[in-house]
């Protein structure tokens, strides 16, 4: 799990070919959480649109 201090993040998973965007985070937003959870594999992806940090989370 990661919390964004600064900057912003697309989250995606793909549809067929494309890339479809499921949310656009920003600071104090979170992402990651169902990982977290249920210790299983990423149900999608996340990609920085600019400069971010972020804190990951045990």
């Amino acid at each position: 799990m990661y919390v964004i201090c600064s900057g912003k993040i697309n989250v995606w998973r793909k549809s067929g070919e494309e890339k479809v965007s499921l949310a656009r985070l920003s600071e104090g937003e979170s992402f990651g959480e169902l990982g977290l959870i249920l210790s299983e594999g990423r149900s999608a992806c996340a990609a920085a649109l600019e400069d971010t940090v972020a804190i990951r989370i045990y």
